[in-house]
């Protein structure tokens, strides 16, 4: 009873049902600039998350896959590659295979006979990746290279290939 008199009272308050009304109003505006707010976080977010999976940067191929041999499997499947092919090749050494599905990149890595990788060739599906590749760069050492080879075909796709060399220059011994 006590509530329907106070409601009535409220109601017949001529500036409640205006206070009333744009209160509602501002709830509404509120909602529709956190629900703004929430998908520029998320778009964000997303993006962020998006080109910081990018599978391989320069400096991946050069630090975690040349340098950590054997172990690179593991790198390269944490990165989302996939080891299709794995094997000896003809002129000595090893040649491992590795795909990408969810980023269409495909990964060739010529290992020696000592078991040291020696080249790294590098499949992208679009030119910016490619670019992006070629626009990081490192100090190159004695004996390494990055060559930029331009479209190559795999599996009736077009592709950007770079390679990346490295030959370790055995330095002469001292003499007395």
């Amino acid at each position: 009873m006590m509530k329907k008199t106070i409601i009535s009272m409220l109601l017949s308050f001529p500036g409640f049902l205006i206070f009333a009304q744009n209160a509602v109003l501002q709830c509404f505006q509120l909602f529709e600039e956190m629900k703004q707010k929430i998908l520029i976080l998320i778009a964000i977010t997303t993006g962020f998350f998006l080109s910081s999976a990018q599978t391989l940067t320069s400096s991946n191929i050069w630090y975690d896959v040349m340098s950590n041999g054997a172990k690179a499997d593991s790198l390269l499947t944490q990165k989302g590659f996939k080891l299709k092919y794995s094997g000896p090749k003809k002129m000595g050494g090893n040649l491992a295979c590795y795909f990408n599905k969810k980023f269409d990149e495909w990964l060739f890595i010529n290992d020696n006979e000592q078991g040291k990788t020696t080249q790294i060739s590098y499949l992208l599906p679009t030119l910016k990746k490619y670019q992006k590749n070629q626009t990081e760069k490192k100090f190159l050492l004695m004996g390494e290279e990055v060559n930029p080879l331009g479209k190559t075909y795999q599996e009736g796709k077009i592709y950007y290939h770079l390679t990346y060399t490295f030959e370790k220059m055995e330095t002469p011994p001292e003499k007395n």
